[in-house]
């Protein structure tokens, strides 16, 4: 019996690596809008409730899911975008925040190594700041749709104008998520992401990020 069971966990060992290691075809275009809108308003709760490792999770899930990304790096990428959150959510003043930013280079490195991606890390890291800065500004929340669209445009190299209906419907989403309007914020957001999908769908095979 203890030989079976020897065996049983070799064989779940071997398809542990197998799983860490098959190669997948990571791409920020094949994402699914309801599954993304559910798992983004899960990020959204743990984020207003500075719980790191749930946030972690969450964002694993996204990565893995969503975007196709190899486990391992998934891995590192969620603890890397979780960690930025915690300390900009953390952070008393704009110089503060920007200490998130080292933790936001190093995930959008990893994002285009992964997706083989044409843009540049730190300006999307900046822009990715920017995007959270505009939204818990009160002073400077209208300028949200625009930063938001911009980091959009930038990752998947499109103009920020196509982006600005589906923009219209994040921000939306972002002001119910941040009244605690859960439903209300996932439906927004599915409602920005099917637009995304529509914008963003491949064209060819030879379609990049």
């Amino acid at each position: 019996m203890w030989f079976a069971f020897k065996r049983i966990l070799l064989l779940l060992v071997f398809a542990a690596i197998a799983y860490c290691l098959w190669p997948r075809e990571s791409s920020l275009r094949t994402f699914q809008p309801a599954e993304l809108a559910t798992l983004e308003t899960e990020a959204s709760k743990f984020v207003a409730a500075k719980n790191v490792v749930p946030m972690a999770v969450t964002h694993y899930k996204i990565l893995d899911t969503q975007y196709k990304v190899p486990p391992l790096t998934a891995i590192r990428m969620a603890f890397d975008m979780s960690r930025a959150a915690s300390v900009f959510r953390s952070a008393p003043d704009v110089s503060d925040q920007e200490k998130a930013l080292p933790w936001l280079e190093s995930y959008f490195a990893s994002l285009k190594s992964v997706m083989k991606g044409r843009f540049d890390a730190t300006t999307a890291s900046k822009l990715q700041l920017q995007e959270w800065t505009l939204r818990f500004d009160r002073e400077r929340n209208s300028e949200l749709a625009a930063a938001w669209s911009e980091k959009m445009a930038f990752l998947y190299g499109m103009s920020a104008k196509e982006f600005l209906p589906s923009a219209s419907k994040f921000v939306r989403a972002a002001k119910q998520a941040d009244e605690k309007r859960w439903a209300e914020s996932e439906a927004s957001l599915l409602e920005s992401y099917t637009a995304v999908k529509i914008l963003v769908k491949p064209k060819s095979a030879n379609a990049t990020n």
